[in-house]
């Protein structure tokens, strides 16, 4: 899958679609430093920076990282990072 979604990406590297298919393959193989590195400086991936930096231990920068807002999904980003730092 992540060698289909190279030959997609390099025709349409800007689609927003393609990457979050990629970073959802990095994430499910465990590349969470991949994961942070393709997600810096892009702001719509934010959840999934923070994810990553969570799961990598970096706990203070997930915090910052999590997109402000009131998604379920941030709300318990945010329930993980804070009961891992206790």
């Amino acid at each position: 899958m992540l060698t289909n979604r190279k030959t997609v990406l390099s025709t349409n590297p800007g689609d927003e679609e393609v990457i979050q298919c990629r970073l959802y393959c990095l994430v499910q193989l465990g590349k969470f430093d991949d994961v942070v590195v393709a997600t810096t400086g892009r702001d719509a991936f934010a959840l999934q920076r923070a994810y990553a930096l969570y799961r990598l231990g970096k706990l203070n920068e997930a915090l910052e990282a999590v997109p402000k807002g009131d998604s379920v999904t941030s709300r318990r980003l945010l329930g993980q990072i804070v009961r891992s730092r206790i």
